[in-house]
């Protein structure tokens, strides 16, 4: 080829496009006629591969170094592995992904359980009470129960049962009659209140005797035993009834009103007591609301204020009934769900969002306290099964979203729960709407089950998941059956852990696709006796990230001096040539964008992003002269 051919007033088109165009559109290539080797963004190079810059293809490196910020050892990364354990479920249910591992809250929670004890002893889940049939046959009993209602006092639970009035205390079982349909009940200092359609009658607790009338007069009252004082609803009125109960019955409608809202459509559903306040809610037609009466105490029995207004709510949410505790916090049923929050100065209110848990079953007096932990009965404890939800009031984070789980559940096919009280730490009475009543067992229920948080390690990118590991603190009889839950909450068995397996069992996932995420699910059954099950108190999971599309890395020597000659001894460049080249590579592959690269010889094209790039100055091999050096650029592939 003659060098005549070579005239720098040729004009020739640029024979590829540019990758990432910065607005010198230069055919850096003065001589169309050179063999290049690679084409970067429209700017032509000849290969420097040789022993000391070699020219490199690998596979994208997926697995970077990290550090863990989880408190969990080992969690994120694991020579090599991606990692996430957990061995504390006291936080609660509804959490959907288990991310960010640097909020120490997240480790804590799980996404669904039904029929496991996670509050107990916290770094445990086992298998709550089976709760039983109570026989009752000594109370004498209607043939058909309807709808009843429940109080508990110190060392007894009060049910009743149409026109019957039942005492449960230990074993003993005592029952007397009312003179109408008990609509609800009330402890209200020793003795127990009984709401009939047009009265209310009383007896005390202790003996227990054929009740009196205590108020008359009265439309569907409810009542509630707040300061030492009893708050007599009707209709949309509010009375506050003074004296000892058990004494000759009040007319009401002789009372002084204390508080009546104007209002026909106005149910009031709650009254509970603060530090310096009496806390009243309600619905009307205009809305829902929580009000305050502050306290005036000059030395006597202080009276009420009028009513202020402390809570709204929005008009598609209806108020069914509050509950205060140890004076600091207020958990408040609605129709959308439940919320709890903190009582403030003089009467003030502050609640949080819904907790997500299910509503209530109840709308008459469904909470009941015990420890730190506020509960209620609902129609759906899981699997469709009636039963009681816990909410534990001492970790209210700063979302005002208080832990909880679905606790203790009826049989299958039981009937609804019409009320529950719980008594204790694993203790609880429930009556369903067939007017059966149910109480904790020494046995264990039947199965139980516990779905972990999503794991996606902070990224929608696929995983290989590899193993689930389990531990357990005993493995005395019963099982732990382990399963993967894809993305849509799709169970595939891995395995089961049975006596005589010992505590500890790691189930391969096997999966044959790479996913964004997976879940665990822990199913839980007792042995034949139900009385022995498996306790447990870890588990963790392996993953890596996925080999689909992960791309490759690839690495170009080129050559970039002044002057330079291909392979065919073709003459090329100018003077300066070198650092111009240099400098508007530099532009291109810091643009942000990606760079289209195209090498002649292999006939590959892609868009790559840029990894690193050097320019090392060397002495000019045998075919190139002037200032320059060689260049090494490293591209991660797009496609």
């Amino acid at each position: 080829m003659s060098l005549m051919k070579w005239r720098n007033d040729e004009i020739h088109g640029v024979p590829h496009p540019l990758g990432s165009p910065l607005g010198d559109d230069l055919a850096y290539e003065d001589n169309p006629d050179t063999d290049w080797a690679y084409s970067i963004g429209g700017i032509h190079f000849l290969s420097a591969a040789s022993d000391n810059y070699p020219y490199q293809r690998q596979l994208t490196k997926l697995v970077k170094d990290q550090f863990d910020t989880s408190d969990n050892p080992g969690d994120n990364s694991l020579e090599g592995w991606w990692v996430r354990s957990q061995s504390d479920w006291s936080l609660g249910s509804d959490q959907l992904f288990m991310e960010s591992m640097s909020d120490d809250t997240v480790s804590r929670r799980f996404w669904k359980s039904a029929g496991m004890d996670v509050f107990t002893r916290p770094g445990e889940m086992s298998l709550l009470p089976r709760m039983e049939m109570f026989d009752l046959s000594a109370a004498g009993l209607p043939a058909s129960a309807v709808k009843g209602s429940m109080a508990v006092s110190k060392d007894a639970v009060f049910i009743s049962y149409g026109t019957k009035v039942v005492k449960v205390q230990g074993t003993s079982v005592t029952a007397i009659t009312a003179s109408g349909v008990v609509q609800g009940l009330t402890i209200a200092g020793d003795h127990l209140l009984i709401e009939l359609p047009t009265v209310v009658q009383t007896t005390p607790l202790a003996a227990f005797t054929t009740p009196t009338d205590a108020f008359t007069n009265v439309v569907n009252p409810k009542t509630w035993w707040v300061k030492s004082r009893c708050m007599v609803s009707s209709g949309q009125t509010m009375y506050e009834i003074p004296g000892a109960l058990g004494g000759a019955a009040v007319d009401v409608t002789k009372s002084t009103v204390k508080f009546d809202m104007g209002d026909p459509s106005w149910v009031w559903t709650g009254v509970a007591s603060g530090p310096q306040e009496i806390l009243f809610s309600g619905y009307g037609d205009a809305g829902s609301s929580i009000l305050a009466t502050v306290l005036d105490n000059e030395g006597k029995l202080p009276t009420l204020s009028a009513l202020l207004t402390v809570a709204e709510f929005p008009a598609t949410e209806r108020v069914e009934d509050i509950a205060t505790y140890l004076g600091t916090y207020i958990a408040i049923s609605t129709s959308a769900g439940i919320r709890v929050g903190q009582l403030v100065d003089r009467g003030g209110v502050q609640y949080g969002p819904l907790l997500g848990s299910p509503v209530s079953a109840t709308h008459d007096g469904g909470f009941s306290m015990f420890d730190r932990f506020v509960a209620y009965p609902t129609a759906d404890a899981g699997d469709g099964r009636p039963g009681i939800v816990l909410v534990d009031l001492s970790e209210i984070g700063e979302d005002g979203r208080a832990p909880w789980a679905n606790w203790l559940r009826l049989p299958a096919g039981s009937a609804s729960v019409d009320a529950a009280v719980v008594t204790g730490p694993r203790a609880a009475f429930m009556m369903d709407h067939a007017g059966n009543l149910w109480h904790a067992s020494a046995t264990v229920l039947d199965k139980g089950w516990l779905d972990t948080s999503q794991i996606r390690f902070g990224t929608w990118e696929g995983k290989t998941f590899e193993s689930v590991k389990v531990i357990l603190s005993s493995n005395p009889g019963g099982s732990v059956e382990v399963s993967s839950l894809s993305p849509e909450w799709k169970p595939v068995s891995l395995g089961t852990v049975v006596t005589g397996m010992g505590t500890e069992a790691k189930f391969d996932v096997g999966a044959r696709h790479s996913t964004s995420s997976m879940a665990v699910r822990f199913d839980v059954q007792p042995d034949g006796a139900g009385t022995l099950a498996p306790v447990i108190t870890a588990w963790s999971m392996k993953a890596w990230p996925t080999s689909d599309n992960r791309g490759e890395t690839v690495l170009l020597p080129l050559l970039n001096f002044d002057f330079e000659r291909d392979t065919f001894g073709v003459p090329s460049g100018y003077e300066g040539r070198a650092a111009k080249r240099w400098q508007d590579l530099v532009k291109r592959l810091t643009s942000g964008r990606t760079i289209l690269v195209e090498e002649r010889a292999s006939g590959m094209v892609y868009t790559g992003i840029t990894e690193d790039a050097s320019f090392t100055q060397v002495a000019p091999p045998t075919r190139a002269s002037g200032f320059g050096g060689i260049v090494q650029i490293s591209f991660r592939t797009t496609r």
